[in-house]
């Protein structure tokens, strides 16, 4: 991991810093004409069953593709 510490860190920080303003500006909207407390929630949990859902139907690790579909895209490459 050595050179990458510091970028990780500056990422972690301007990550929690664009947080921070994005929190305080959504502090100042009002959503209760929009959604009720329930329906949120009802949204939030949706949105998180769905996602668990399509992790379950990826067949790689998070991050990577297919091994053999990044070998077919190198050849490709390689042809033009």
């Amino acid at each position: 991991m050595k050179g990458y510490r510091t970028q990780i860190f500056n990422v972690l920080n301007a990550v929690s810093s664009a947080s921070l303003l994005i929190l305080a500006y959504l502090q100042t909207v009002d959503l209760s004409s929009i959604l009720s407390p329930k329906e949120a929630l009802m949204w939030i949990v949706g949105i998180n069953v769905v996602n668990i859902i399509l992790r379950q139907l990826t067949t790689g690790p998070v991050g990577n593709r297919d091994r053999d579909d990044y070998r077919d895209d190198r050849r490709d490459d390689r042809r033009d």
